[in-house]
């Protein structure tokens, strides 16, 4: 009789497994969610293809003779506040970079930069129906004489 009690489960710990059986299935359901979300603004893939949103001010950096300028740092700004940086990105090794700025104000400026080569500002303004624009550099090489 003994044994036989040993054998048995009370129906507590069943409900307990329960429980955990379904908070195990959530959490990995939640985990899984989060992991295919990108979280935006990422570098783009292999193929050259853009990350997937969020992101709204995209382009390339290149010379004057069109080629493109790796880690080169694109930032955006409010155009009336130059002191706060919304976002920056160094560009890819094909010269591209994705950056995103909340939609709060509608003209921004976005400024590229690289050591040996002259800045160069836009001044853009984001529109509905997608607020996102393509902003291209094309950065002059600095005269060393």
């Amino acid at each position: 009789m003994r044994l036989y009690k040993f054998l048995t489960i009370s129906p507590i710990p069943v409900k307990l497994i329960i429980v955990r059986y379904f908070c195990f299935i959530f959490l990995l359901i939640v985990l899984l969610h989060l992991s295919g979300c990108g979280g935006g603004g990422g570098t783009p893939s292999a193929d050259n293809n853009p990350p997937s949103p969020p992101y709204n001010i995209y382009g390339t950096v290149m010379d004057t003779r069109g080629i493109a300028i790796p880690g080169a740092t694109v930032s955006a700004y409010y155009s009336d506040n130059l002191t706060d940086i919304l976002d920056t990105k160094e560009t890819d090794n094909n010269g591209k970079y994705y950056l995103w700025v909340p939609v709060a104000q509608k003209t921004y400026l976005v400024k590229a930069s690289k050591e040996g080569y002259q800045e160069q500002t836009q001044e853009i303004t984001l529109s509905p129906p997608d607020y996102q624009q393509k902003v291209d550099f094309r950065l002059q090489p600095v005269d060393k004489r």
